[in-house]
């Protein structure tokens, strides 16, 4: 008997230990603070969309749209610009700080830059955090026009993206997958109408600051007619940062009329590894007042920010370069690893 007694003691002094520990380690702690990874602040519901201005730990802020009921719908592709504080007949306007050029976002995320008239309609608007600012440009534009989300069934008839957009209809996809497919066709169409309608903003925006740019060239190396010189060609390639390449793109809108760029022959991968890492490979037929080509352009596309989809990587091929023997770059051409 007694030798239970003893246990039981034993057991009862180790509990009270126990329990004495943990209420020191409770008046201890301090105060209970929320401290969750990112502050959320409303503007108020208009037209059943909500800007919500999202901060992290580091003090940065993005933008969002939610719903009434608060379903995350999408974040605002913009930076270094001053946006609405509400949708307007489903547009949010916005004013790019650095080159005052103006636009709208729709109802679906996408973005539109206008003809340079000047707005009084942007008011009590949240600022979204400064980058970088971008150079400016002096280009006469025509207003850009974009694909919306319910013209993806319209491409399954004899329209270059039908495979893709088969694709994405079918159900089959990984629901994050389906997507950011999707987008891209957006995205995609919208970037083959911003050459047609010279809209260099939008090309700004959606390559990154540090995107790789290979465009190739035709050099004869001897002298003949165009029959005689058609096996002395070679292609030379040239890599130019962002800038450069905008520069030129900027002068060629200014020194033609009309542009024009037709897509065929559209492939999306995503990486095996890469989460958010997705390659575009198609053939590209362009027509400008003085010069036509035909070539094979890849792009390579980055979703891990789903509130800035960002180009990393455009390539350029003439077509010739495939009768050489050469092969079209793809996205196992690079170590992104």
């Amino acid at each position: 008997m007694s030798g239970k007694r003893t246990v039981l003691n034993v057991f009862l002094s180790l509990l009270a230990i126990f329990l004495m520990g943990t209420a020191a380690c409770l008046t201890w702690l301090p105060p209970h603070v929320f401290t969750p990874m990112e502050r959320e602040e409303s503007y108020g519901t208009f037209e059943n969309r909500t800007i919500t201005r999202i901060t992290g730990h580091s003090g940065k802020s993005k933008y969002c749209v939610e719903d009434s009921s608060g379903n995350f719908l999408f974040y605002i592709p913009l930076k270094n610009c001053l946006i609405d504080s509400r949708f307007r007949n489903g547009k949010l306007r916005f004013r790019d700080l650095s080159s005052g050029k103006e636009g709208y976002v729709d109802s679906t995320g996408f973005l539109t830059f206008l003809p340079d008239k000047p707005s009084d309609v942007i008011v009590a608007a949240p600022a979204v955090t400064p980058d970088t600012a971008a150079p400016k440009q002096t280009v006469k534009r025509m207003a850009a026009t974009h694909l919306r989300e319910t013209d993806i069934r319209s491409m399954l008839s004899n329209h270059p993206y039908r495979n893709e957009a088969a694709k994405v209809l079918s159900g089959r996809l990984e629901v994050t997958d389906s997507l950011r497919r999707r987008r891209i066709l957006n995205y995609c169409e919208h970037f083959r109408m911003a050459y047609d309608s010279k809209d260099i903003d939008f090309l700004r925006q959606v390559f990154s600051d540090n995107a790789l740019i290979i465009v190739g060239h035709t050099v004869r190396t001897g002298k003949g007619s165009d029959k005689e010189m058609a096996g002395n060609e070679k292609v030379r390639y040239s890599i130019r940062s962002k800038h450069e390449y905008l520069d030129r793109l900027a002068a060629i809108f200014d020194s033609n009329k009309k542009i024009r760029v037709g897509f065929s022959d559209f492939h999306i991968m995503r990486h095996p590894t890469l989460d958010g890492i997705y390659g575009v490979s198609l053939r590209q037929k362009y027509a400008c007042d003085s010069y036509s080509d035909e070539g094979y352009l890849f792009l390579l596309w980055d979703f891990r920010d789903d509130s800035m989809p960002k180009i990393h990587v455009r390539t350029w091929q003439p077509e010739r370069v495939l009768t050489q023997g050469e092969e079209p770059i793809e996205m196992s051409d690079f170590n992104l690893d």
